[in-house]
């Protein structure tokens, strides 16, 4: 597993925040939006339009990193992470800009599972390519594990702003670790194994 962390960290990254994110949001999206004032009813609202996005984005998700460098993919996804976790401080969460907000939100979260895993089946071949992709589901089962945890301290810790902070934070290690190897390794348009 070390070694293909050493050998393609946006891969990696992808893995382990993904399983962190998706597990958190799942377990405490609702609980963020009813600490708001939401009502419960209004508040799964909030999931089902995030699980709607996860399943209908995915495959313009996948298609674009058919057509572009996978990492730009992965980058873009990370950076909608972020920028969805500000916005959606500032929105109410509750009415149908936060349903479409989350909607979005949840489609590009769940593309970094989707442009993680092809950008594994781009740069690993073979035995190689079923040991990256075994490293890969164990950093994704490391996430889904301490995310819970890492959302709900964080959510106790600034109620209820925090679960954002937490997922915000996590979109930002990704960018940071995507765009720190574009800029180390240009070039790798949608294959290469030093990505």
């Amino acid at each position: 597993m070390f070694s293909f962390v050493l050998r393609s960290p946006s891969a990696a990254a992808a893995g382990l925040c993904y399983g962190a994110i998706e597990i958190a949001l799942a377990s405490f999206l609702t609980v963020y939006a009813v600490r708001l004032g939401s009502p419960e009813t209004e508040a799964t609202l909030l999931v089902t339009a995030w699980g709607l996005g996860n399943m209908i984005l995915q495959p313009f998700i996948g298609w674009l990193s058919d057509h572009v460098d996978r990492r730009v993919v992965l980058l873009t996804c990370a950076l909608v992470v972020v920028a969805g976790a500000v916005a959606l401080y500032v929105i109410p969460p509750s009415g149908w800009p936060a349903l479409l907000l989350v909607f979005v939100w949840g489609g590009f979260i769940a593309g970094i599972y989707t442009v993680g895993l092809a950008h594994l089946g781009s740069s690993f071949k073979g035995q190689d390519l079923a040991a990256a992709n075994a490293a890969f589901s164990i950093l994704y089962a490391i996430g889904s594990l301490v995310g819970p945890g890492i959302g709900g301290l964080a959510i106790d810790a600034w109620q209820p702003y925090g679960l954002l902070v937490a997922v915000g934070a996590l979109g930002a290690i990704l960018t940071t670790v995507v765009g720190g190897r574009i800029l180390a390794v240009p070039g790798q348009a949608r294959s290469g194994p030093a990505a």
